[in-house]
């Protein structure tokens, strides 16, 4: 406890560039809120031949869970104001744990940031609990949006991305529970199927 105390009183006089604490429960919460979500807007963006694809969060910055994908800052996808069978609001998130989950460009010399996404995996959900997929598609003569898919008609159980197999006509989007997803270029979703 002595140590402590003399930490406390110590510490704001060794460190000459220190900044004052706030001064309320309140004040430090919205500090630690402040550094925690502090995000580079480039990890949110995703250069396309179209242009740069973006998350943005409800309040206009980037970020996730997002409220809108804009692309060159117009609207291409939004779940504002819906939400899912249980009530819960729903938001889009890239899939970021696997590297199959977004077909890109190999990187050209001298590029910097990330390569061009050419197709990419979005998760729509809660927090963690992804409830439908859908597939950004940028091959074509214009963006493409896939109709939203999952196996859970009831949205009750959280679907888990496992992989993307990406084709030129057709690709197989997996999840983990073994279920798959066919996409047809620029077409139609068709599935679930069990494929060994």
């Amino acid at each position: 406890m002595k140590l402590l105390n003399y930490l406390l009183i110590t510490a704001p006089l060794a460190c000459s560039l220190c900044f004052a604490a706030p001064t309320t429960a309140q004040g430090n919460a919205d500090d630690i809120n402040r550094v925690l979500n502090v995000r580079d807007a480039a990890e949110y963006t995703y250069p396309t031949k179209f242009g740069d694809l973006k998350f943005v969060r409800a309040d206009g910055t980037p970020g996730e869970p997002a409220e809108n994908i804009t692309l060159n800052g117009e609207p291409l996808l939004s779940t504002k104001g819906q939400i899912d069978k249980q009530g819960g609001l729903l938001f889009l998130m890239s899939e970021s744990q696997t590297t199959s989950s977004r077909e890109k460009l190999p990187r050209r010399a001298g590029q910097a940031g990330k390569t061009e996404t050419i197709r990419m995996i979005v998760l729509i959900g809660q927090g963690t609990c992804t409830k439908k997929l859908a597939v950004l598609d940028f091959t074509g003569a214009k963006p493409f949006i896939s109709e939203q898919f999952g196996n859970d008609q009831q949205e009750r159980t959280c679907l888990t991305f496992k992989k993307a197999k990406w084709g030129k006509k057709e690709s197989e989007i997996t999840l983990s529970s073994g279920a798959t997803y066919i996409y047809e270029a620029k077409g139609k979703i068709s599935g679930p199927f069990a494929f060994e």
